[in-house]
């Protein structure tokens, strides 16, 4: 029931709120149009009183030689001005600078009959039509080619002391040295019809060419930023916007063609959408009856399924705490009924699964044992057969020292039997030659250290404890392993050139260090064929050390078996590297063409 209820309030609440819409919808367009037309009549209203106006004062001036008339005959054609135009509150003959060249027209005191409509001008109101004469735009207008329309119209706008906003206008002479007739036009007919519209309900506001209100009735949605962009000329038929009092605001402009104005027409959306609320309201009251009927009539019908629904959840709880195989009695309706049978079968289902997991689960345990003893055995396995390849690349390490000693061991024995006979031939002279015997002596005793103290380590990474390491040159090191690779690398017609570089300190153990450069500099040695060459430079690059090891050769032969053999001294440097926070860089993809490049890193001393 409850579902028939939903399903019935579901499309009566879209039908409402879609009749809502609709009639908003519908709305909006009606009052779209409205205002379209009222502003349009408006603009019209105001762009036909003003070119009549306009022109009468042009035909005035331009039916005289203003420059001919004598006093009294100008104060005659301004009062002729004057009582002709009904909205000339006053009326002043200028020159070029805006000084009177006769004294100017206007009323001081309230006046009677058809003059009854001007106001009576006082000293500050005079002041400000003199201020606000368009004297700059006067002087473009003579300095132009004067082709537009003799009339120059300033800026509009309301004086304290006036009943409407005024518009200041000048008619100029032929030429900037002829009298000009200036005139304060009151815009009350303007202001009389905004007035009218405003009590219709409707805001309306009159921009000028700047975008400032010159009038402004009704309310105050109208925001005169929003309408910048159409005092260029342009009509609207609808600006929606949202106002600073947070309520919405439709409105429409029309511009006034001749003076370049703006007159909009704006109205809250407040207003036309009470029906739409109406229509809501409505519909929810419709729906909320519904709802409750659903309520009422769902509740009695489902009186007949809550015993048995309540024994199934207490019975399902049960199977929940372990109690599997527990079975319900079925009674109520068929569907409950058949409900119950389907939970009798699944509780006596899950006991038989229970038993058959705690069987397989044993057996899995059994298995389980086994996999990890095996496990064990082939980890003891592996742990030895690293231990026999590690022994072995040392040993490996420890012959090519030897080699190397052996061959640099015969210059210096050499030197020190040539020495002994020339020290027999001379006789007497012995200093001399016994010094240098001596510094042959030292040679042969530094390159069996070398090789002593490379030996001693008895593991790839030293020692574990690293309070045990100590502060060494890194250079120094590399500078001792090429000594002694040197000798059989020039056997081979591999060149090793080495760049010495200081401060290039780090905390490590020396023997494990040299040892895994020994093992990569032979390795990549088997990669040169006679005549290639090896270059070793090192550089401190942030708190790293970082040694680059370019291979250079016309063929980079990679197929030797020495070079297939030297996965073991990759492997050992890789692994004392790691030890002591560093790493090796091998080229990417495949080693192939004339050059190839290694990197060792370091962490500094810290």
């Amino acid at each position: 029931m409850l579902l028939i209820g939903v399903a019935a309030i579901g499309p009566l609440t879209m039908l409402g709120i879609g009749a809502a819409r609709v009639s908003q919808a519908r709305l909006k367009e009606e009052v779209t149009a409205s205002q379209a037309r009222t502003v349009d009549q408006i603009a019209h209203y105001i762009d036909l009183w003003l070119t009549l106006e306009l022109r009468m004062l042009s035909q005035q001036a331009q039916s005289f030689d203003l420059g001919q008339l004598d006093d009294r005959n100008m104060a005659r054609f301004q009062r002729m001005v004057f009582q002709q135009a009904s909205s000339a509150q006053i009326v002043s003959m200028i020159n070029m600078d805006g000084a009177e060249l006769s004294p100017s027209l206007y009323l001081t005191k309230p006046g009677e009959g058809r003059l009854g409509q001007k106001d009576a001008i006082t000293p500050a109101r005079f002041a400000s039509f003199r201020k606000s004469l368009p004297l700059v735009r006067l002087q473009a207008w003579l300095e132009g080619d004067r082709l537009e329309r003799r009339l120059v119209v300033g800026k509009p706008h309301r004086p304290r002391d006036a009943h409407g906003p005024v518009l200041p206008v000048v008619v100029p002479g032929p030429s900037a040295k002829d009298i000009h007739l200036a005139a304060e036009l009151s815009l009350g007919l303007v202001f009389n019809r905004f007035q009218q519209t405003a009590e219709s309900g409707l805001e309306v506001a009159l921009l000028d060419r700047a975008g400032d209100e010159v009038i402004h009735l009704g309310g105050s949605g109208i925001e005169a930023a929003r309408f910048q962009p159409f005092l260029a000329g342009s009509a609207c038929d609808m600006v929606e916007y949202t106002a600073k009092d947070g309520g919405g605001v439709f409105a429409a402009c029309a511009p006034v063609g001749r003076a370049g104005w703006l007159v909009v027409v704006a109205e809250p959306s407040a207003s036309f959408s009470q029906s739409q609320a109406a229509i809501q309201d409505r519909t929810l009251y419709i729906a909320s009856i519904a709802g409750i009927l659903a309520i009422i009539l769902g509740a009695a019908f489902s009186r007949t399924m809550v015993e048995p629904v309540i024994g199934l959840k207490n019975a399902a709880l049960k199977v929940s705490e372990g109690q599997l195989g527990y079975r319900v009695k079925p009674h109520g309706p068929e569907e409950v009924k058949d409900l119950s049978h389907a939970f009798n079968y699944m509780s006596t289902r899950l006991q038989r699964n229970q038993a058959e997991i705690e069987e397989s689960r044993a057996a899995i345990a059994a298995f389980n044992l086994e996999l990890q003893r095996q496990l064990k055995a082939q980890a003891i396995e592996l742990n030895e057969a690293n231990l026999r390849l590690t022994r072995s690349a040392r040993l490996a390490a420890v012959g090519e020292m030897g080699a190397g000693l052996a061959h640099e061991l015969n210059n210096p024995l050499a030197g020190i039997l040539g020495l002994v006979q020339v020290l027999q031939a001379k006789g007497a002279e012995y200093a001399p030659t016994l010094e240098h015997i001596e510094q042959q002596a030292q040679r042969c005793s530094e390159i069996v250290a070398h090789l002593l103290r490379f030996s001693r380590g008895e593991g790839p990474v030293g020692p574990v404890d690293r309070g045990e390491w100590t502060v060494v040159d890194l250079d120094m090191v590399v500078a001792e392993v090429i000594t002694l690779m040197g000798g059989p690398s020039r056997e081979l017609g591999v060149t090793l050139h080495h760049t010495p570089r200081e401060g290039l300190e780090v905390r490590c153990d020396r023997e494990a260090i040299g040892t895994a450069l020994a093992q990569l500099l032979t390795s990549l040695r088997a990669a040169c064929l006679s005549g290639g060459t090896m270059h070793i430079e090192g550089e401190r690059v942030g708190k790293r050390v970082c040694y680059r090891l370019v291979v250079q050769g016309e063929v980079l032969d990679l197929s030797t078996d020495a070079w297939m053999a030297t996965g073991m001294g990759f492997w050992f440097a890789r692994q004392v590297l790691a030890a002591h926070g560093g790493g090796l860089e091998e080229p990417e993809g495949t080693l192939s063409g004339t050059m190839a490049e290694w990197r060792i890193t370091l962490p500094v001393i810290t």
